[in-house]
């Protein structure tokens, strides 16, 4: 939901902002909805870190859910562990 909210949020800056630009300082269209981006990134970085986090979280949930990644550090630590065992019985290191 605080993705939503967030993205909304966004649109609704831009959206502003470019109508501004453009009604009022007499702008380009093109130019006003750049410009209109760039406020809107800054606008809600500054003013709407809580909720900026919130939809980070959501986002990654999802995508965790849709693509699990398997643990291969943890496998990788198991094997070597193993070959630095093996080592120490073959050279009679074992204690």
């Amino acid at each position: 939901m605080n993705l939503l909210k967030y993205t909304f949020l966004r649109l609704a800056l831009v959206f502003s902002i470019s109508l501004i630009c453009v009604w009022v300082l007499k702008i380009a269209v093109l130019l006003s909805i750049i410009f209109a981006l760039l406020m809107s990134l800054s606008l809600s970085y500054l003013f709407f870190p809580k909720l900026r986090e919130a939809a980070g979280v959501e986002v990654a949930q999802v995508w965790r859910k849709l693509f699990p990644t398997k643990n291969i550090k943890h496998e990788d630590t198991l094997v070597e562990d193993e070959y630095v065992e093996q080592m120490k019985k073959s050279q009679g290191l074992d204690f």
